[in-house]
């Protein structure tokens, strides 16, 4: 059976590995590759209405509000992570900007209590935050020094259309943040099929910086540089350490992790990569 690349029609695919959807379903999912733009993507392709019956908001690590050991690790690597990604902005000038898919409000909340201006975009989470807009109507016909995707892209059922309307919402000279999980990461080499990474059915694509630039070719943006997410190694690690049953899970989830970043620092294939694309 050939199966179309959903990207950019190509029938050059092949089917790379079958993936368990570990976090709720336990059901079983396909991630192929294209020879052509090098993007993975999961089958088969899930109804918007149907997919977002996988995202239970009780336990998704990006809604969650419990407090047992693992939400607090997350929300532990959370607070760093904003801090971190803030100062990248601080650094691009950003004084506006529009977080896409900004899930439990988090990095909009941080950004506005630490001087910079944010406001979100949620359409899954009904979370009630002044600043979080639910209807895509909301922010069409604003603007924002910088619009920011944080492991957002991959879930979308059209990137395509997406880069193109956070292009529409930017003032004159604005840019693009991305965050991504990275496929060919020393973890995902590791872990295979049991890599947190994939997330099926809840990630639709799954990029490298080869896939992600040709990506960006089609609609006249252009990588101009990256920065890694360290701890998304480790946090992804331990994730999949939990899919293999492992019983010291943490510990060696944490060794990984460390692994998977001292690898990077040699041959630049970081777990999680933050690109940032000026138009």
């Amino acid at each position: 059976m050939v199966v179309e690349c959903p990207l950019c029609e190509s029938k050059t695919t092949k089917r790379k590995v079958e993936v368990k959807d570990y976090s709720f379903s336990g059901e079983l999912f396909n991630v192929f590759e294209c020879k052509e733009c090098h993007v993975g993507f999961t089958e088969p392709k899930l109804s918007k209405e149907k997919l977002e019956t996988y995202y239970n908001k009780e336990k998704y690590h990006s809604y969650q509000k419990k407090s047992d050991l693992f939400s607090l690790i997350y929300k532990f690597i959370q607070k760093i992570n904003n801090r971190y990604k803030l100062n990248i902005l601080r650094r691009l000038g950003i004084k506006s900007l529009l977080d896409y898919g900004s899930g439990s409000g988090s990095f909009v909340n941080f950004c506005n209590k630490n001087g910079l201006h944010a406001e979100g975009y949620e359409p899954i989470n009904k979370i009630t935050e002044e600043k979080i807009h639910h209807d895509i109507n909301g922010i069409k016909n604003k603007r924002y020094d910088c619009v920011t995707l944080w492991h957002v892209l991959e879930h979308t059922k059209d990137p395509i259309a997406v880069l193109k309307f956070v292009k529409g919402v930017l003032n004159k000279g604005g840019q693009i943040v991305i965050a991504l999980p990275n496929k060919d990461s020393y973890d995902n080499t590791y872990y295979g099929k049991t890599w947190a990474g994939y997330d099926v059915p809840r990630h639709q694509y799954h990029f490298n910086p080869k896939s992600l630039n040709s990506l960006l070719k089609r609609i006249g943006l252009k990588n101009e540089s990256i920065r890694p997410l360290y701890f998304d190694a480790i946090y992804v690690s331990i994730l999949s350490e939990k899919n293999t049953n492992s019983f010291f899970w943490f510990i060696k989830g944490t060794i990984m992790g460390l692994w998977s970043n001292i690898c990077a620092f040699f041959n630049r294939k970081y777990s999680s990569i933050i690109y940032i694309i000026k138009t």
